[in-house]
């Protein structure tokens, strides 16, 4: 059996837990055969899995809280990951990683595609797609994609902001990711579904309203929305202070769709529900 869908939506720190003790906790927040999220809290000098590599996905880390310590590579090229920073590792680069500092390390781990990685953490890692070093070393450390906080494609409109931080040229195309700060009122997109693409919402900031199958969800900071391939959802923030969230397209792809917005904003187009749905028709996006 593969990985198998998770409920759509999942409150902090209530997802399956996998591991809990004083020094570490994972949990699986989102699971389908295309995206797998994790939550973890590694303690102080708390380390992860030797260096290792994947040949069929992608494994990238958000950094929520504390920092962490990365050896990337065949020369295990040392990066170091605080708060808000995203480190996409594709397939066949090495990596490894440890909390180094004096604090917890809070941090969001994706898995794409998920590539039997929750089926390893529920007691079967024979399905997962990991394997020692190559003995070339595989490829170089500058086949990551380190991205700070305020990194990537800025797409604006009045006072919301969309910072596609990882697209289709990264991590094998497996995963695309943006930080969207959303302003009060925002209305969010036309109701609609994707044919193939898994979209999901991690909470940073604030409150999102997701409508999912008709269904209200209110979302919250830690929370996570998951939409499976063609669920009908759509989201807005109905309340009366910014919201923050990370979004997530697996496979990438839809993210070019965003590009093509920004170019119409740039130009002056005002950010209609209407001229979304007409641009990201062109794309995995289908209305209704």
């Amino acid at each position: 059996m593969g990985d198998a869908p998770d409920p759509v939506h999942v409150r902090a720190r209530e997802g399956e837990v996998v591991t809990d003790r004083a020094a570490r906790r994972v949990e699986l927040l989102g699971v389908h055969p295309q995206l797998v999220i994790t939550w973890s809290r590694y303690g102080p000098g708390e380390r992860g899995p030797d260096p290792h590599i994947h040949t069929a996905h992608a494994d990238c880390f958000f950094v929520l809280e504390g920092a962490l310590e990365f050896g990337v590579g065949p020369d295990r090229k040392a990066l170091t990951l605080s708060a808000g920073e995203l480190l996409a590792v594709p397939a066949n680069v090495v990596h490894t990683f440890v909390n180094a500092g004096g604090e917890d390390a809070v941090f969001l781990n994706f898995h794409a595609p998920g590539a039997g990685f929750a089926e390893s953490l529920r007691g079967h890692p024979e399905r997962f797609d990991t394997h020692d070093p190559p003995q070339d070393g595989g490829l170089p450390s500058e086949h990551a994609v380190h991205v700070a906080p305020e990194q990537g494609h800025s797409v604006r409109s009045g006072a919301s902001e969309l910072l596609i931080k990882l697209g289709a040229d990264d991590a094998g195309g497996h995963l695309a990711l943006s930080q969207i700060t959303l302003a009060p009122g925002f209305e969010g997109p036309p109701p609609h579904r994707h044919a193939v693409m898994v979209d999901a919402f991690c909470m940073l900031d604030g409150a999102v309203t997701f409508t999912v199958e008709g269904e209200r969800i209110e979302a919250g900071p830690g929370d996570v929305a998951f939409v499976a391939p063609g669920t009908a959802h759509t989201f807005a923030n109905d309340s009366g202070a910014p919201a923050r969230m990370l979004n997530l397209f697996a496979p990438a792809g839809l993210e070019r769709y965003l590009l093509e917005l920004s170019a119409l904003l740039d130009g002056g187009a005002a950010l209609t529900p209407a001229l979304m749905g007409r641009l990201a028709s062109r794309h995995d996006f289908l209305l209704g």
